[in-house]
């Protein structure tokens, strides 16, 4: 019987082990490609915000420049030398040169009446077309689709294993220890969304974390309850292995980042909770008795 339980409990912690690790190695991942593809973005941005008033400014010029030719007999080879590195313009009479910039990507159409320059146009700067966005995969790459993936499935998994935990069995406790890990993995995957970021307006801002909470909170009721059934039965002793557990979960909180920072406060939320909540249970489970006998009376 001893051997079976131990073999019970080690079969929990490599449940609730391979879930925790999974969420851990993916959650770092997903959130650094998350902050290295919005840095990418972000410095990409900037670097069109610096370059937009030099842009004016070289369209101004190019404007002004185009109005001082119409009065010149030829402002045909000008615009070669200027434009065209002094190749001549290909162009026939009364036909419209397009031109844009090499860049600030200045579009400019020119008509020429044979080396005189009649209409011009010179459009706005269009910086993208010379300095695209960068490509980015941390709203499209395989990541985001295992992310994507992983939030549509847990809860039912989820709901599963909810269902074993209430049925009395042998495998109810292991389902339990499921129930907490794979609310854990969820919520990692909506915490990490590209959509979102993991700061306390992003964590706030991102509704479908509600879920994560509930299922959460519930697993940790019923792991509550269960902890208090345990102890009645003399069952539950802090062991050094619990604490070697706890300080291994602590180290990797804090060497995984920013979703390791916030991954460790959930979890010591959800202890803390437990903890209130065993001792909440004993309470109840010692005035229930003398409210029985006081109606006898």
């Amino acid at each position: 019987m001893a051997h079976s339980s131990s073999s019970a409990f080690w079969v929990r912690i490599f449940v609730v082990s391979l879930l925790l690790a999974s969420t851990y190695a993916f959650g770092w991942y997903k959130s650094s490609q998350n902050q290295r593809d919005r840095q990418t973005l972000a410095a990409w941005r900037q670097h069109l915000e610096d370059l937009t008033p030099e842009a004016e400014s070289e369209r101004s010029r190019l404007v002004s420049w185009l109005r001082s030719l119409h009065s010149h007999d030829d402002a045909k080879r000008e615009i070669e030398e200027e434009l065209n590195s002094s190749k001549p313009l290909d162009v026939a009479d009364g036909e419209v040169f397009r031109w844009s910039h090499p860049e600030y990507g200045i579009p400019v159409m020119l008509e020429f009446h044979g080396s005189k320059l009649g209409s011009t146009a010179v459009f706005g700067p269009q910086l993208t077309s010379v300095s695209p966005e960068p490509k980015t995969t941390y709203r499209s790459g395989r990541a985001e689709a295992i992310r994507a993936a992983v939030v549509e499935i847990l809860p039912w998994i989820w709901g599963v294993a909810l269902l074993v935990a209430l049925v009395p069995s042998q495998h109810s406790s292991t389902a339990v220890a499921a129930m907490l890990g794979l609310s854990f993995a969820y919520g990692g995957a909506l915490a990490v969304s590209p959509y979102y970021d993991l700061s306390i307006h992003g964590i706030f801002s991102n509704d479908s974390l509600f879920f994560a909470l509930l299922m959460y909170s519930c697993s940790v009721i019923i792991i509550a309850f269960r902890m208090r059934q345990d102890r009645l039965k003399n069952k539950v002793r802090f062991e050094l292995r619990t604490l070697v557990i706890a300080i291994t979960i602590t180290v990797i909180s804090l060497i995984t980042g920013p979703f390791g920072y916030v991954a460790f406060v959930i979890l010591l939320l959800g202890w803390l909770a437990c903890f209130v909540l065993v001792h909440r249970f004993k309470e109840l489970k010692h005035v229930t008795p003398a409210r029985s006998q006081t109606s006898v009376a």
